[in-house]
């Protein structure tokens, strides 16, 4: 991987259409090391299948987390970045307690990328054995594969992970 430099443009400038969809975050703060959202679920809090408008939520903070990637100089990092933001707020309209989603992408200078996700609910992912032909169930197998660690607070109601920085950029 090669690593640049953060890059001299705006977050804004670099997530394009993604910003057009700012209506679908009730609140999205940033400051130069940190994203912070909150999505409402229009299709309510109810357990199942995540409707198209929740979607639509979750692609624009996926635009917005890999602007931010890609600003803080790890484009290589985007793709595994995206999903785990996939997974995690998917997993957070699928089976939290709350209309309300909580999200934070932060960076920790020369250390790591963390995701946060809140739901509400004190239940904890699970992780499952989905047969071949299953549409559901791998989401806890992603992060763990793709993350260098998560969990949950203590609570359970915030899902979080982290990856770790390439060596090069922690001796910086």
């Amino acid at each position: 991987m090669t690593l640049t430099a953060p890059s001299q443009h705006k977050p804004a400038e670099l997530c394009g259409d993604a910003m057009e969809l700012r209506p679908a975050a009730r609140r999205i703060r940033t400051t130069p090391d940190r994203v912070v959202a909150s999505i409402a679920r229009p299709d309510g809090p109810a357990f199942g299948p995540v409707g198209k408008a929740t979607a639509l939520r979750v692609s624009a903070l996926r635009s917005v987390g890999a602007a931010r990637v890609s600003h803080w100089g790890f484009p290589g990092m985007i793709d595994d970045i995206q999903l785990l933001i996939s997974e995690l707020l998917t997993n957070a309209a699928a089976h939290g307690e709350s209309s309300d989603i909580g999200f934070t992408l932060s960076y920790e200078p020369g250390i790591a990328v963390r995701i946060e996700v809140r739901d509400g609910s004190t239940d904890r992912p699970q992780r499952r054995r989905p047969g071949p032909l299953d549409e559901h169930g791998r989401g806890v197998l992603l992060i763990e594969a793709l993350s260098d660690a998560w969990g949950t607070s203590d609570d359970g109601t915030t899902t979080w992970c982290t990856l770790t920085l390439p060596a090069a950029e922690a001796i910086s």
